[in-house]
């Protein structure tokens, strides 16, 4: 079935010195949050700071979003998105440590609500892939933003349920599972508008033992249990005019409108995207951390198998440019071989490392053919390469791809303990096809190394 959404989006922009700043409180009502041994945390009573900043929004238009109405194959450690990192400096509010991190960042500045004439957005649900920072680490403040039409001044509960995994499941049952926290504050809006919030929630002390995760945010009637009906006047916030500017999300997000909601039950086919930019949640997540956020970039690439018809290891360091590598493919008589083999050297400032991601940003000139992302293993068991999750497709223009290692095997021993060489190759995979076809080109703009060195 296909549905037309009417969205209306909000292009809004913080007025620096001159913005509505308001200071307050929220005591949390019920919930818990999982500890770093697996064990589950009582956060009732808590109180949790916060500061509110009014966004001025201005209207542009009233636009059409197609649903797409289709089943989500669950995680992969690569999303859509944008995984770029960037030195970020912002003058915030901080509660708390000062050595904080963010983790992962989706507040471009630009924001949008769906169209309160036509739709309630009390309920929703967007995946969230952090840095490797966020790996186990204590989440210290949490930004999100909300939309208040000011009809109901009673006070709501801001409740966030957050997942570690999505599993296809019966219509009708959420399909979210391994659940990381599950908790909500009471809070009382000031004046209606548009609002960017940050919550100061170290005492909760929740980490996550994946950097992929899925976060609900819901709007409620102070029941204290988190169970009260839904505040049709609150709505969420989306910052949509850029990919995440550190982590990454797919460019969709998960409308509990949709399928007779909102109800808290969140489905697959309930999956939908804004008309105009990037279908994300306003969410910042920053963690506490005394360790170094580095990078490690190429110096040196080689194609075993292909042809390199363009560009060398500088073309890797950055993206979102106009130099890149180009590999066309070899012929292959079998499906299992790979058509190409792309391997890439480079060099850290450490030989001790406590999280490692993989960066990179590619595709392929025609559809069809998958890639295999692997790092090299110096030491401890055998030497050789370990892949970083399950083979995924390309796409036939640029895609952001971030894998952190979330296996077994010591992070220091991806790091040749004598030099500081690192090492990752590509491996290229597709379908043998009848008939004479042109082989298929392989671009890669960008791979580099994020890692945290203690």
């Amino acid at each position: 079935m296909r549905r037309v959404l009417s969205l209306l989006l909000l292009a809004a922009v913080s007025m620096g010195s001159a913005a509505e700043i308001v200071h307050g409180e929220m005591e949390v009502a019920f919930g818990w949050v999982r500890m770093p041994d697996g064990s589950r945390k009582d956060v009732t009573g808590m109180k949790f700071p916060y500061v509110a900043e009014k966004i001025e929004a201005t209207k542009l238009s009233a636009v059409d979003v197609l649903r797409k109405r289709h089943s989500f194959p669950g995680f992969s450690a690569a999303r859509t998105g944008s995984p770029i990192i960037e030195k970020f400096v912002r003058s915030g509010f901080r509660y708390g440590p000062e050595a904080l991190q963010s983790a992962y960042m989706n507040d471009s500045g630009g924001y949008a609500v769906l169209d309160p004439n036509e739709f309630v957005d009390p309920s929703s649900l967007d995946d969230v892939t952090m840095t490797a920072i966020g790996l186990n680490r204590p989440w210290r403040q949490l930004t999100m933003g909300y939309d208040w039409d000011g009809s109901n001044s009673d006070r709501i509960i801001i409740r966030w349920r957050i997942w570690d995994n999505n599993v296809d499941m019966p219509d009708g049952m959420n399909d979210f599972t391994n659940e990381l926290g599950d908790f909500g504050g009471y809070f009382t809006a000031g004046t209606p508008g548009t609002y960017k919030v940050t919550f100061g929630i170290a005492l909760a002390g929740m980490v996550a033992p994946d950097t992929g995760i899925y976060v609900a945010q819901q709007f409620r009637t102070d029941q204290p249990n988190g169970e009260g009906p839904f505040r049709t006047d609150y709505r969420n916030v989306y910052s949509y005019t850029q990919p995440p500017q550190i982590g990454s999300s797919m460019n969709q997000w998960w409308f509990d409108w949709l399928n007779g909601g909102p109800d808290g039950i969140y489905e697959n086919t309930e999956i939908d995207v804004l008309s105009e930019g990037y279908s994300n949640l306003l969410y910042v997540i920053e963690v506490e951390s005394n360790s170094q956020q580095l990078f490690g970039y190429p110096n040196n690439v080689t194609v075993p198998k292909g042809q390199l018809k363009a560009g060398d290891f500088l073309s890797l360091w950055f993206d979102a440019d106009d130099d890149f590598i180009r590999v066309a493919e070899a012929r292959v008589t079998r499906p299992t071989n790979p058509v190409a083999l792309i391997e890439i050297g480079g060099r850290l400032n450490s030989t001790s490392i406590s999280a490692i991601t993989l960066q990179a940003s590619a595709k392929a000139t025609r559809n069809g053919s998958t890639y295999q992302l692997q790092m090299y293993r110096y030491g401890g068991g055998t030497p050789g390469w370990v892949n970083l999750g399950p083979p995924n497709a390309f796409s036939t223009s640029f895609q952001p791809i971030q894998y952190t290692y979330g296996g077994t095997i010591p992070l220091n021993e991806f790091v040749n303990q004598t030099n500081r060489d690192v090492r990752a190759r590509i491996v290229i995979t597709r379908p043998i096809l009848a008939g004479p076809i042109s082989p298929i080109e392989y671009h890669f703009d960008k791979l580099n190394w994020l890692y945290i060195s203690p």
